[in-house]
C-alpha cells in the first residue's frame, strides 16, 4: 500500500459519522499490519525459491526490534481509551510484529545465505503502523473533543445568569402524550375529591381532621389513602411542570414595561395549576389548548392589576384586549390601520366602548424603578421639561446684568420705584400704594415717578443693549 492510498483513505475517513470513524481507522491500522505481514512473508519466499536453502531460524532478533520498540512508545502515550490499542496489540502479535519470536521475526532474521535489507523493510513497517496508530489517536481526541463540546452548556444558560431562575431545569421536560394527559388528569380529579373531603371535615369539625378520620370519611384505610393522596400530587407536577415552556412563551407576548417577566411567568403557572384542575380529558382535546386560555386570562388579571399606579375595570381591561386583537386582525388582513367603526363592526361591541378603549391609558412606571437589570433608574435619564437649562441660565445672567446697567442711568428714586414696582430684587410685584407707604408719599407721586422713569427707558440710548432679547411675536 502506497503513502498516496494511504493519504487518499485517510480523506475518505472524514466523511464517516463519530463512531464509524474510529471502527475504521482501528480496521486500518489493522490492515496495514497484515499486509506488512504478508509482504514480509513473499520477500522470504521469494528468496528460498530462488536459493533453493532453507531458511535458518535464529533468536537472535535483528530489525523487529526497532519495530517493536516504536510501536510500543506509540501506543502507549495515547489516549485513554485503550480499548482499540489492545485490539491492535493482539492483531500485530497475531502476525509475529509484536511477538518475541513469531513468524515475522524470523522472516525479518538474517542468515549468511539470505541477502535481504530487512531492516529498511521493518523500518517502512513500522512507520506505517506508526502512522495507522496516529490516525486512530487522532480521530478518537477530535471524537471527544466534538462530544465534551456538544455536552458545554451554551453561554449564559446557567440557572443562576438566567433571570427564570429555578424553572430552566423544568423547561427540559419533555411533553406528555395523550394517554398520559388522561391518566394525569384522572389523578388529579381524585385528588380534588379527596381534598374537598377534607375541608368538609375542617368545617364540620371545627378544626384540622385526623388523618384517619380523613380515612374513614374517603370510605378507604389510611395506607390506601397515602397512596392515592401521593399519586395525585405527582399527576399534578407532572401535569404542571411539563407545560412550564407553554407558560414561558406566552409570557413573552405580555411583556413590557409594566411588569417583569419572572413576575408574568408566577402568574401564568397560578393559571397553569387552575387549568390543570379543571382539565377533563374525556372531552377528547390535549391539555396545552385548554391550558392555553388559563394562563392568558392569569396573566391578563396580573397586568391590568398590578402594572398600573392606578386600577383600570376588569370590564375595560378585557374590552381593551379585544381590540387589540381585533386591530392586529384587520391590519394583516385590510393591510393598514382599521378604524374605530370597523373595529365595532368586527367584535359587535359599541363605538363609544371602542372608543374608550382605544384611548385606554398605556402602562405607568415609577420614576424610582430601575432600568432593566442595570441600576440606572428611569428618574436619571428622563429630562425635566421645567428645569433650566445651561444657555437659559447664562442668558438670564446677562439680561439681568444689562436690566440694571439700564435702570443705573435713572435717578435713586426712579430706580428704586421700577424695581419696587416689578419686583427685580424679590421677585414680588407692589401696587402704587405699598410703595408709596415704603417710601412715605403719596400713590399719585409714585404714578408720576414711575411715568418719568419709563419716559427716560424709551430713549433708544438707554436700551440699546435690551433689543437683543426681545422675541418677535406674530407681524409685529
Amino acid at each position: 500500500m502506497s503513502q498516496r492510498n494511504f493519504e487518499s483513505t485517510l480523506a475518505s475517513e472524514a466523511l464517516l459519522n463519530e463512531e464509524a470513524v474510529v471502527e475504521a481507522a482501528a480496521a486500518e491500522a489493522v490492515a496495514l499490519a497484515r499486509a506488512a505481514a504478508e509482504a514480509a512473508l513473499e520477500v522470504v519466499q521469494m528468496v528460498q525459491n530462488n536459493n533453493h536453502q532453507p531458511v535458518i531460524r535464529q533468536k537472535k532478533v535483528v530489525d523487529s526490534y526497532l519495530a517493536n520498540e516504536i510501536l510500543r512508545t506509540e501506543i502507549q502515550p495515547s489516549s485513554p481509551d485503550g480499548y482499540a490499542n489492545d485490539v491492535l496489540l493482539e492483531d500485530f502479535e497475531s502476525y509475529g510484529i509484536m511477538a518475541g519470536g513469531g513468524e515475522l521475526d524470523d522472516d525479518a532474521q538474517y542468515t549468511e545465505n539470505i541477502a535481504v535489507k530487512s531492516a529498511r523493510q521493518s523500518e517502512r513497517r513500522a512507520r506505517r503502523t506508526r502512522a495507522a496508530i496516529k490516525a486512530a489517536t487522532t480521530v478518537r481526541a477530535s471524537q471527544k473533543t466534538a462530544t465534551s463540546s456538544k455536552k458545554k452548556r451554551p453561554k449564559g444558560s446557567s440557572p443562576s445568569m438566567n433571570p427564570l431562575g429555578s424553572l430552566w431545569k423544568m423547561t427540559g421536560r419533555r411533553l406528555l402524550t395523550a394517554k398520559e394527559e388522561v391518566e394525569f388528569s384522572e389523578g388529579i380529579q381524585d385528588l380534588l375529591k379527596l381534598e374537598a373531603i377534607q375541608a368538609e371535615l375542617t368545617e364540620y369539625n371545627g378544626g384540622q381532621p385526623t388523618f384517619s378520620q380523613w380515612a374513614t370519611a374517603a370510605r378507604t384505610d389510611e395506607k390506601t389513602l397515602r397512596k392515592r393522596l401521593d399519586h395525585g400530587i405527582y399527576c399534578k407536577n407532572r401535569m404542571v411542570t411539563s407545560n412550564v415552556r407553554l407558560v414561558i412563551s406566552i409570557a413573552r407576548e405580555f411583556e413590557g414595561p409594566g411588569m417583569d417577566l419572572y413576575d408574568l411567568i408566577q402568574e401564568g403557572m397560578q393559571g397553569l395549576i387552575r387549568g390543570a384542575e379543571k382539565f377533563d380529558a374525556s372531552k377528547g382535546f390535549r391539555f396545552s389548548t385548554y391550558s392555553h386560555w388559563w394562563i392568558k386570562q392569569a396573566m391578563r388579571k396580573s397586568v391590568s392589576e398590578q402594572s398600573q399606579i392606578f386600577r383600570l375595570p376588569a370590564h375595560m381591561v378585557e374590552a381593551s384586549y379585544r381590540v387589540k386583537e381585533c386591530t392586529k386582525r384587520l391590519r394583516r388582513k385590510l393591510r393598514r390601520r382599521p378604524t374605530n367603526e370597523e373595529i365595532a363592526v368586527d367584535t359587535g361591541m359599541p363605538i363609544k366602548r371602542v372608543e374608550a378603549a382605544v384611548n385606554l391609558p398605556k402602562y405607568s412606571v415609577s420614576l424610582d424603578s430601575k432600568i432593566g437589570s442595570t441600576d440606572m433608574t428611569y428618574q436619571e435619564v428622563t429630562a425635566d421639561p421645567s428645569a433650566e437649562t445651561a444657555e437659559e441660565m447664562l442668558n438670564r445672567l446677562s439680561m439681568k446684568k444689562d436690566v440694571h446697567q439700564a435702570l443705573d442711568t435713572l435717578t435713586a428714586r426712579e430706580k428704586q420705584v421700577v424695581v419696587l414696582r416689578f419686583g427685580l430684587e424679590d421677585g414680588r410685584i407692589r401696587t402704587l400704594q405699598e410703595i408709596g407707604n415704603i417710601m412715605g408719599v403719596s400713590r399719585e407721586r409714585i404714578r408720576q415717578i414711575e411715568s418719568g422713569a419709563f419716559r427716560k427707558l424709551r430713549s433708544k440710548k438707554r436700551v440699546k443693549a435690551l433689543k437683543d432679547y426681545l422675541v418677535p411675536v406674530g407681524n409685529w
